[in-house]
């Protein structure tokens, strides 16, 4: 996208300067309070990898640039006994977490599970488990608690929608 800018800025030198014509070209970014960020369209967030897991896990900050909401995913693959894990999404706001959203599921079992949290949702459909009429803030987490240390095997995408 940048060299397209300075290409078409480029172009701009070697047409002839007129009083009449102006060029102008737009840039889609989005001010975030500090900085410019480039609008973003639908896209997938992988918030935690696939491992075995016996234990408590947050993901790693994420960032929601524009959009109004996700569909999150819990994939589970392999179970060792009788996991208890509870999912959570949790807001980043002054610096601090602030939870803002608990699947009321308790998974257990192989299988893959989908939540969508989005702003004006009203009805869940298709396999979707649970809707949430949520907003996501700019930066947020995913947190995973887990109730006892038998093993569960599982990835957490989001899937950003605007």
């Amino acid at each position: 996208v940048l060299q397209s800018v300075v290409e078409w800025c480029v172009s701009l030198k070697a047409r002839p300067v007129s009083p009449t014509h102006l060029a102008v070209g737009g840039m889609p970014h989005l001010y975030n309070g500090d900085t410019m960020d480039r609008q973003r369209n639908n896209h997938e967030l992988v918030a935690l990898a696939a491992a075995a897991r016996t234990a408590s896990v947050n993901s790693a900050d994420l960032v929601n640039y524009n959009h109004r909401g996700l569909i999150i995913t819990i994939r589970i693959v392999a179970a060792t006994s009788t996991p208890v894990v509870t999912m959570f999404i949790d807001g980043k706001m002054g610096g601090v977490y602030e939870q803002l959203w608990t699947a009321n599921d308790i998974y257990a079992a192989t299988g893959i599970h989908s939540y969508i949290l989005y702003t004006g949702n009203v009805e869940a459909k298709y396999d979707l488990i649970k809707e949430q009429n949520t907003p996501i803030p700019r930066i947020f987490r995913v947190r995973m608690v887990h109730g006892d240390t038998d093993s569960l095997n599982y990835s957490v995408s989001c899937n950003m929608l605007l």
